[in-house]
């Protein structure tokens, strides 16, 4: 019963670190929550039996404003999400006996994080431990060096050296030498990068002013295929017109509209807007060509004619696109329908080089695309200089989602070495420097009522290029998950 309330409690904290933190300093217990979750794997008679109890408790925890998009579809995320709480003490387990078994935690926190984000056809990178830091700049140096994968197991590893390090205390096990060792390792490597960047490549210096609109909750903004909304007319050409148009004194370089902001009419000829000269609007719309819809980023010069677009990478599943569709009963097919008001038929979007803005390349993420770094880190390997979200929101209702999508938007930035833009309907509106901080406070959460919310920064562009160390992401990946296949043949020779 001890180890069940443990296992609660710790399950608790978790949730409580993850974006949105419950309060002011309440990111700091994922530490915590993660060393509740290493000391009862490691003691009790029944880790597994914890393991997925403590497993659906974070992720209904931190997945709870899914509901009013999924349904009951949310007891199947979280039911099956908690397995990979299960492959976490697997590999504490399988691990124990040829590594220390805070390194082997630590791999399997960082291994299964990494698989829920990509797993087949329906990938859920939202919960990530690392996240619950993203507004620690001072802290967030790992993710510059090896991305998300490497903070997710340094977080892992230290809660867990911690708990080595209280058990070498009082009752000697693991040999307090060790276990001071251990932790001191773990805190010294974390400090060392938070204090030390890694080599990037040089550039002209340069910067680009950018304006962000966040027009609010709409139904206009949910699905918009047909003429130009009202709201639209009102809420967003207006302030563009004010900032950016033909009279304004001091336009930005690059104007910013959300995903499904862009009437579909306006890809197909000149769109009814014109802005100061050298100015571009960047907006979401949907594309459709034979049986698919792409989701993209579209640009437009200042005279309203598109001059490129980028598509959306990874469709959101049930959606945008239905997974494994030959594979789906029709009622299946019909219950995402009835959630999304149509057919989800978005297919995977299409490889387009950056866009350009004067002489400034960027690289443009449709929403859902920010959750991940392979997207970001092919548009500054491709030389964009600065990268820009479009992304509506609308469906979350001010739920947890919106508070997660920043802190991955803080992780691309850092990655890359790049900054981040991202604008949303009435999600976050935020810019984010080369250094992961967040400009622009988190609006309050609007409403029909509110005025359009504008958030203008000049940010200093990256360099358009990767860094020399730039292999140590993709190779971390492959090395928490070989972990696996090697302890799986381990537990084989025993």
């Amino acid at each position: 019963m001890i180890r069940w309330k443990l296992a609660l409690i710790a399950a608790v904290l978790l949730v409580a670190s993850t974006p949105p933190a419950w309060f002011p300093g309440a990111e700091f217990l994922v530490v915590a929550g993660l060393a509740g979750f290493y000391a009862f794997a490691t003691s009790s008679p029944r880790p597994y039996l914890l393991g997925y109890g403590f497993g659906v408790v974070h992720m209904a925890g931190f997945a709870w404003s899914l509901w009013g998009v999924a349904g009951y579809a949310l007891v199947a995320i979280v039911l099956l999400g908690a397995v990979y709480y299960l492959l976490i003490v697997a590999w504490l387990r399988a691990g124990r006996r040829w590594v220390p078994p805070a390194v082997a935690f630590a791999f399997g926190v960082a291994a299964t994080a990494w698989l829920r984000a990509h797993m087949p056809e329906i990938p859920f990178p939202h919960g990530q431990v690392s996240h619950a830091l993203f507004g620690w700049t001072a802290l967030l140096g790992p993710v510059a060096w090896g991305g998300e994968v490497l903070l997710n197991l340094l977080v892992a590893a230290l809660a867990a050296a911690a708990v080595d390090f209280y058990r070498s205390w009082r009752v000697s096990e693991p040999p307090w030498r060790r276990a001071r060792l251990q932790l001191g390792v773990v805190a010294g490597v974390w400090v060392v990068m938070s204090i030390v960047s890694p080599p990037r490549p040089t550039a002209e210096p340069d910067t680009l002013d950018v304006l962000l609109l966040e027009p609010g909750r709409h139904d206009a903004f949910l699905v918009n295929r047909g003429a130009i909304p009202i709201a639209i007319r009102d809420r967003l050409l207006g302030p563009t017109l004010e900032a950016a148009g033909p009279r304004a004194k001091n336009p930005p370089d690059l104007v910013v509209w959300p995903e499904g902001a862009l009437p579909n009419q306006w890809l197909h000829g000149a769109a009814p807007i014109r802005l100061r000269r050298g100015t571009v609007l960047v907006g979401g719309s949907i594309f459709s060509e034979k049986d698919h819809d792409y989701s993209i980023c579209v640009a437009l010069n200042h005279r309203g004619r598109v001059l490129g677009w980028h598509e959306k990478q990874v469709p959101v599943p049930a959606a945008e696109r239905m997974p494994w569709l030959s594979l789906l009963p029709d009622f299946v097919t019909e219950w995402a329908t009835g959630i999304v008001g149509y057919y989800p038929r978005c297919a995977y979007g299409r490889w387009y080089d950056p866009l350009e803005v004067g002489n400034v390349k960027f690289g443009g993420l449709v929403c859902y695309d920010n959750a991940f770094d392979t997207v970001a880190r092919r548009h500054v390997d491709a030389g964009a200089r600065a990268l820009v979200v479009v992304s509506n929101e609308t469906w979350f209702l001010q739920g947890g989602e919106l508070d997660q999508m920043i802190a991955m938007s803080v992780f691309r930035a850092l990655e890359t070495g790049t900054p981040l833009v991202r604008s949303t309907v009435d999600g976050r509106t935020v810019a984010v420097t080369r250094d992961g901080s967040v400009l622009g406070p988190p609006p309050d959460s609007p409403s029909e009522k509110v005025p359009t919310k504008v958030l203008r920064a000049e940010l200093e562009l990256g360099p358009g290029a990767l860094g020399p160390l730039a292999w140590l992401h993709p190779a971390l990946v492959w090395l928490v998950l070989l972990s696996g296949l090697a302890l799986t043949g381990l537990i084989r020779r025993k």
